[in-house]
């Protein structure tokens, strides 16, 4: 897994689409003393905001950080009603 120098590891994508009333799930799995160790973190969408979960792994706690920003499907559709 690519880490960069400040110790953050580097994601392979690092933008994903997510419907509003749908959810995003962010699955974690690692090999720790040869068992792998699965967890999961559960993120209800936002239209602007950052949300922040801890992951807790047998061996260390993760930090996921979830930037999010809405965006049209295409020019004429209407922004979802809140």
């Amino acid at each position: 897994m690519p880490i960069n120098d400040a110790g953050v590891i580097e994601l392979t994508r690092q933008v994903v689409s997510v419907e509003f009333i749908g959810e995003l799930k962010v699955e974690v799995e690692a090999l720790y003393a040869g068992e792998v160790i699965k967890k999961s973190v559960l993120f209800d969408p936002n239209m602007s905001a950052i949300s922040y979960e801890r992951c807790g792994m047998l061996f260390c706690t993760l930090g996921i950080t979830v930037g999010w920003s809405l965006f049209k499907e295409s020019y004429g559709d209407p922004a979802p009603d809140i």
